[in-house]
């Protein structure tokens, strides 16, 4: 048991967590069904229950038939409460959309879409991770459409981020009965390292520590020295390369060319820095290549084991900081 925890919260989340070890990963769209479904009644059920026992003593102790009819249209309320609460989430489809990267120490999202085929409204929907129940999300979904719902969860380390198990419950309409379900995303989400803060400034010229020799060529490549024109725009351009001005104007959406030697091309060594710990350096190289991405520069990545040729946009930044995600210490 948890410090802080009572018996029965103690009790609640070891039944959650075996629950949810018998529950199915869900990769694509999942219809609740009946098997899926699970129900019981909530504290104050419990205590209708005992409300309509003391009725029903007192009934038959005193011989009202008032009394006795009282407690058989609260049994029928009763009754009718199980199966609303049961409809509530019966048949409804749930499709874990894309997840996107995120940086550690923010929060990673987790976006569900919820489609109701049914011609009824469903609300008070109550979305919650397994392991913090006490924060729920809450949403409805009307008749014959489909709604996004967001989790989201702070994640402290890097690389794939195993989501914890979800629970979606309700206890419409009456509070006597809570319906629930369990799943568990099969997907993983990326997790970049933590950017630096305040980190060292860009290393303007490549060059490579004593352990490893230097960047080949010098070859004509994209740099940022020597203006060479305009040319048109291509998907994974640097928004700090694009010609707004012309854009502006009604013209097409160009991007700026330059021309320089690749020994003015960034390379993100390894071995450049001095951190005495793994996860500082990684930290510092992630804060270079997001510099150096919006400063519109050609960047390439050195690490033990593996090079990354220079290059920028959107591709080859996810290909870079995915490098120093998955590092592993050897």
């Amino acid at each position: 048991m948890k410090p802080g925890e009572n018996l029965r919260d103690s009790w609640r989340r070891r039944f959650d967590f075996w629950l949810a070890r018998r529950r199915p990963e869900i990769g694509k769209a999942c219809r609740l069904s009946h098997r899926r479904l699970y129900i019981i009644p909530t504290a104050t059920g419990l205590f209708f229950v005992l409300v309509l026992l003391l009725i029903l003593v007192g009934a038959a102790n005193f011989g009202s038939s008032m009394a006795f009819i009282l407690v058989f249209l609260l049994v029928g309320v009763g009754i009718n409460a199980i199966w609303l609460t049961h409809a509530n989430l019966l048949g409804l489809i749930i499709e874990p959309l894309a997840l996107i990267p995120a940086f550690a120490g923010e929060e990673v999202a987790l976006r569900l879409r919820l489609e109701n085929p049914q011609d009824r409204l469903r609300p008070a929907l109550k979305w919650s991770w397994l392991d913090e129940p006490e924060a729920p999300v809450l949403s409805q979904i009307k008749s014959l459409s489909s709604d996004n719902v967001s989790l989201t969860k702070i994640v402290r380390q890097r690389g794939w981020f195993t989501l914890p198990p979800i629970r979606l419950g309700s206890s419409w309409p009456l509070g006597l009965f809570y319906v629930w379900t369990i799943f568990r995303p099969s997907e993983k989400i990326l997790v970049y390292p933590q950017p630096a803060r305040s980190g060292l400034p860009l290393p303007l010229s490549a060059h490579a520590g004593g352990e490893k020799p230097q960047p080949v060529g010098q070859t004509q490549v994209s740099g940022n020295d020597d203006f060479a024109g305009l040319r048109p725009y291509r998907i994974g351009d640097s928004p700090g390369r694009l010609d707004w001005r012309a854009r502006a104007r009604g013209g097409e959406l160009q991007a700026r060319e330059f021309h320089g030697s690749s020994a003015d091309r960034l390379l993100f060594d390894w071995w450049q820095l001095h951190e005495s710990g793994v996860e500082a350096r990684l930290s510092q190289l992630c804060r270079w290549v997001l510099d150096a991405e919006v400063a519109g520069y050609d960047y390439g990545l050195r690490l033990p084991g593996q090079d990354i040729e220079p290059g920028q946009g959107p591709q080859h930044r996810h290909q870079v900081l995915t490098a120093l995600a998955l590092f592993k210490v050897s």
